[in-house]
């Protein structure tokens, strides 16, 4: 009986007397915690790398895609910027707004939207209670300290509705402008001047996109939709990154600096509804 005891002390024993004493050296231990110190910033760094080259992914389907619109090319001005005023990291597409003002031609089928500028003189307010203005019927020209125009390209038919409700109202507005400083006969005029003036492109994209008024290009939705498809894909870059701290992992656009979240506002509509196809 004790000898049994015995044996089963020195079995214990034994296997206490040769577990394994590893150890690292001063190299190795700094490694590893060189390593611990830069795989949590590694993660985050990735993360935002992931979603930079997740919208360069987006830019060229949609390049590939994307119509003429009004005359303009606007997907190959699209670039990438990041978003400040978020607790997490974003990045956005964005077409750089650019002012230039109204040519002769796009009189007859453009709609104007006036904002006030520092120091508008009174008569621009009274205008903007009646926005939207046909081009053709903006009763004074506007110059760059005045207002600023936003300029919409609409069809025939929705310039005449706009301009007959700007006429059942005409005199009104004239007893109106007059009493701002601004004495104005309401009546057609093609040659109106319009400074500072920024292209509504977007509210022209999402016509095209849907087929609002005109035929149907869709090309934001079908780019989505194979970012889906590529999902998994990158998130095996993203580990790749994580493991190795390579940048081959990611295909990066050149970014152009960042925009605020407030200054995404107007396009946040239109990017909730393309981006159902990411559901």
């Amino acid at each position: 009986m004790s000898k049994g005891v015995y044996k089963r002390r020195s079995i214990k024993s034994a296997r206490m007397s040769t577990m394994p004493y590893v150890n690292f050296t001063s190299e190795g231990a700094k490694a590893l915690n060189e390593w611990k110190s830069e795989y949590p910033k590694r993660m985050a760094k990735g993360r935002l790398l992931m979603l930079l080259s997740m919208a360069d992914f987006v830019i060229h389907e949609v390049q590939m895609k994307a119509p003429v619109i009004d005359g303009y090319d606007y997907a190959k001005d699209l670039v990438v910027v990041g978003v400040e005023g978020t607790d997490m990291d974003a990045v956005a597409i964005v077409l750089k707004s650019t002012t230039r003002k109204l040519i002769k031609r796009e009189a007859k089928d453009s709609i104007l939207y006036l904002k006030p500028v520092e120091g508008s003189p009174r008569w621009v307010y009274v205008l903007m209670k009646y926005n939207p203005w046909p081009a053709s019927l903006l009763p004074v020209g506007i110059a760059k300290s005045d207002a600023m125009v936003i300029r919409r390209k609409v069809s025939s038919g929705e310039i005449g509705k706009l301009s007959a409700r700007i006429m059942s109202v005409s005199s009104t507005i004239e007893s109106e402008m007059s009493r701002a400083g601004m004495p104005i006969k309401l009546e057609r005029n093609d040659n109106v001047t319009v400074d500072n003036m920024h292209d509504d492109i977007l509210f022209s994209i999402q016509r095209k996109e849907y087929g609002i008024k005109d035929g149907v290009a869709a090309h934001w939705r079908p780019a989505l939709h194979a970012l889906k498809g590529e999902f998994f894909n990158f998130q095996k870059r993203y580990v790749k990154y994580v493991q190795t701290g390579s940048l081959t992992a990611f295909n990066l656009p050149k970014t152009k600096g960042e925009v605020k979240i407030g200054e995404l506002s107007k396009s946040s509509v239109f990017a909730k509804r393309v981006s159902k196809v990411l559901a």
